[in-house]
């Protein structure tokens, strides 16, 4: 074999890899371009969605998000691509998806926002393994949301000086809503990344209680220390 037919063969082996890179991955796999369209599926999409690639390419992503968390997710969608990074950590999370028979399906997804070499944001990756539902304590545990006092419960609480907030990670659907609107209390660079203390005023607890009311999604809520405390 010459020098140029080893270099032919070596530079098909390196597109057959990276073709393949993503098609045969162990997690789901799915790019979307800035207008929110999927054009990447691996076969893993099929095995925890249930759309196949030739369904599921050239279509809205908003086929696998349930519609409560659609606006949410067109809000922080929106602020990526114009600000060409994500408002949250890019750490993965528990979330709720939509699968082809209609029923809810639950993921660990992590999210990517895919940049050029401007810096502009072309799209955005996401990489999904399929998880478990979550356990709410059974029937009752169904029918009555959780104490965000109860350090057993899904929700987790920071506490400050004049009021609370509890987070719930499944139902963040990251809008940046928290980290645009108060980024001194909501910063996914610190640990913890909510820190109640900083709303040490009046006027502060004022703004922050008025962040979490815009919270789409319901992870964050205010706690309000009770009389005497």
């Amino acid at each position: 074999m010459s020098d140029n037919e080893v270099t032919e063969a070596t530079a098909s082996n390196h597109e057959f890899l990276i073709a393949e890179t993503a098609n045969q991955a162990g997690d789901a796999i799915i790019a979307i371009d800035r207008e929110g369209i999927i054009r990447v599926w691996n076969a893993k999409c099929e095995q925890t969605f249930g759309w196949s690639a030739d369904e599921a390419l050239g279509q809205p992503v908003e086929m696998i998000i349930p519609e409560k968390y659609r606006a949410g997710h067109e809000h922080g969608f929106g602020n990526a691509m114009a600000s060409g990074h994500l408002a949250s950590d890019g750490k993965a999370r528990l979330t709720r998806a939509l699968s082809k028979s209609g029923e809810p399906t639950y993921v660990e997804m992590t999210f990517a926002v895919v940049n050029d070499a401007s810096g502009a944001a072309v799209g955005a990756v996401a990489v999904a393994r399929a998880a478990e539902k979550p356990d709410r304590g059974g029937a009752q545990g169904a029918q009555q949301q959780a104490d965000p006092r109860d350090e057993k419960g899904p929700r987790k609480l920071y506490t400050g000086p004049l009021v609370d907030v509890s987070f719930e990670a499944e139902l963040c659907i990251h809008s940046g809503n928290c980290t645009g609107g108060m980024p001194s209390v909501f910063n996914t660079r610190k640990r913890p990344w909510i820190d109640p203390g900083v709303a040490d005023t009046p006027e502060k607890a004022d703004e922050l209680r008025a962040v979490i009311r815009r919270c789409p999604s319901g992870a964050l809520q205010i706690v309000e220390h009770e009389q005497g405390e």
